[in-house]
């Protein structure tokens, strides 16, 4: 086989331009987002559908998603009585800029007197909230709970306000956070939650939790 002149060496040894590599680059990225954008369009539509389902159902009001509209809201919402109290369902949008996440979150009025906040989330090894907010991490004496959760308030009280209905309905359900405080009940969870069974569990455990910590008073 014949050598290779030098100039035909040195092609055949190059490899991509770079700036061949830096465009392929960006057009990935490019597709990336726009997957991730077009994904979140459907969810987003599944979880309007969802959302005016269970306003149907439960006889709430529903307003829907005006994200072109100056005046209208960016997110669906279902609002009013249920059960005989004052509930909402909305979207949360968490995080930084570069980082943000959607959140479906249930809220639930209450009368009890709760004098400060209380929040329960999984514990995790990324999740310490504890040691971020500089709180103790509570435990109410239920091994398996306290090994699944990490509890945080500035109430000293915190651990009579999860009662056993509380512990039991936490254990059977899964959730971003549930946060209690003056007023109302939390529970968030990850995403635009997509189907009518999954916002009816959620709302669910916000009421009921309400609705067991008004006897405490």
């Amino acid at each position: 086989m014949s050598e290779l002149e030098p100039q035909e060496e040195q092609r055949c040894g190059r490899g991509a331009p770079k700036g061949a590599i830096a465009a392929a680059a960006v057009a990935a990225a490019l597709g990336a987002v726009a997957f991730s954008r077009t994904r979140q369009r459907v969810r987003l539509s599944a979880h309007q559908q969802a959302l005016r389902e269970l306003a149907e159902e439960t006889g709430c009001q529903f307003t829907p998603a005006q994200p072109n509209d100056p005046q209208g809201p960016d997110f669906p919402t279902l609002e009013g009585l249920h059960r005989d109290r004052q509930v909402r369902l909305d979207t949360e949008v968490a995080g930084a800029s570069l980082g943000l996440r959607l959140l479906t979150r249930a809220t639930a009025r209450h009368s009890a007197p709760v004098p400060g906040f209380v929040v329960i989330r999984e514990e995790t090894l990324t999740t310490r909230m504890a040691d971020h907010l500089g709180l103790a991490d509570i435990q109410v004496g239920e091994p398996a709970f306290d090994d699944r959760f990490e509890v945080t308030s500035d109430v000293p009280e915190a651990a009579d306000l999860l009662q056993p209905e509380v512990r039991d309905a936490l254990m059977g359900a899964t959730f971003e956070s549930v946060v209690i405080r003056p007023g109302e009940v939390i529970v968030r969870q990850r995403g635009p939650l997509t189907t009518t069974a999954a916002l009816r569990q959620t709302l669910k455990l916000a009421v009921d939790i309400a609705e067991w910590l008004e006897p405490l008073g």
